[in-house]
């Protein structure tokens, strides 16, 4: 069985929200409008339902806060490697590691 219920106006306004990345949700008798992901200081806590929609949607007009870039490590793009040559890899490197442990307990020795 379907459901043809129309839904109602404050669903529908919570469902634009929540397509533009704003959360609102209810605890404690307060109302509490944020981004999806938000820290608590972007939270906008109220115990209006009307003041929440309309701080939401102004929070929609603001936009995104902005969030840090990820860093990028050497080449933005490597070719895949097949499991064969990332075996050889592990490999060649644990070779390496030894061989300078292995160098470095010999200076000291000596």
């Amino acid at each position: 069985m379907t459901d043809d219920r129309i839904p109602s106006l404050i669903m529908q306004i919570m469902d634009e929200l929540r397509a533009h990345g704003i959360l609102i949700t209810w605890a404690a008798g307060e109302w509490r409008v944020n981004f999806r992901g938000g820290s608590d200081a972007t939270a906008y806590v109220t115990d209006d339902l009307q003041d929440a929609f309309d701080h939401g949607r102004a929070m929609v007009i603001a936009g995104q806060p902005a969030m840090a870039e990820p860093v990028k490590h050497g080449y933005s793009w490597r070719r895949p490697r097949t499991a064969k040559a990332s075996r050889r890899a592990f490999i060649r490197a644990h070779n390496r590691r030894r061989r300078s442990r292995a160098m470095r307990t010999q200076r000291e020795e000596t």
